[in-house]
């Protein structure tokens, strides 16, 4: 830490690592922004990313954001992409080779797929750089053995949801298809 000085930048709201981060000394700000772009919230947030050597940004809104300030800011971005394969947004069709592509010095993708979906974008191949999630599969349960472990029927169908509790889940959706 004497090298470097973090300092996070939440454009939305805060969440459940508020506290840890409290509890660790890191310099943070909360926006609280709301949908869209926001002149005043921008111009605090470019204020604060002025003395940054570099910038490293997460998902599609706070990849366009850094691009932003990363340009406003003449300082280098690392964008960090979690899209689902697939994506079709018209924005995110346009924002990723308009603005993200060209600003980002990589873009970090947790999978091959999204990388190959932000390079038919037209993001140019040489800045996606593939870094998997981290999911320990050394020791894992055979399948029968987890289900026996948990007390599942071999032969029934599980289905399993592992995702925030938010409205634009669609939990509702699921368990009522599922009832």
């Amino acid at each position: 830490p004497d090298r470097y000085v973090a300092h996070l930048l939440v454009t939305r709201s805060s969440g459940a690592l508020e506290a840890r981060v409290q509890e660790l000394g890191l310099g943070y700000t909360i926006l609280g922004r709301q949908r869209g772009f926001h002149r005043r919230l921008f111009a605090q947030a470019r204020a604060i990313v002025g003395d940054s050597h570099i910038l490293h940004a997460h998902k599609f809104a706070g990849s366009a954001w850094g691009s932003l300030l990363a340009l406003s800011a003449r300082r280098p971005l690392i964008a960090h992409e979690h899209i689902p394969e697939g994506e079709s947004v018209v924005a995110r069709r346009t924002i990723y080779p308009l603005l993200i592509g060209p600003t980002a010095r990589r873009v970090v993708c947790v999978s091959t797929s999204i990388a190959e979906v932000l390079r038919r974008s037209g993001v140019p191949a040489w800045k996606l750089v593939v870094v998997p999630n981290g999911v320990p599969v050394a020791g894992m349960l055979e399948r029968g053995a987890a289900r026996a472990e948990l007390g599942l029927d071999p032969d029934r169908v599980i289905v399993g949801m592992v995702a925030r509790l938010r409205a634009q889940k669609r939990h509702d959706l699921a368990l009522r298809t599922l009832a």
